[in-house]
């Protein structure tokens, strides 16, 4: 079953390091991201509160994850 939360990625681009939120995708063993970083948005301010809520608590209960950049 696949589902999807935000998760913390570290970058390391040039040697220099970076941390965005991404949408992080786990399907069975299988595991993606997005390649561009998340903005918060939304169609009134309650969903843009509702979201950045969602993304602190996802980031929260998991760990970053380093994407290094080559």
């Amino acid at each position: 079953m696949m589902h999807w939360r935000y998760r913390a990625r570290k970058r390391i681009i040039n040697g220099q390091v970076w941390f965005d939120v991404v949408e992080y995708i786990i399907d069975g063993k299988s595991r993606s991201w997005a390649r561009e970083s998340m903005a918060p948005g939304g169609e009134s301010r309650a969903v843009l509160i509702k979201t950045l809520e969602k993304m602190l608590k996802d980031c929260k209960e998991q760990t970053a994850f380093t994407d290094e950049v080559k």
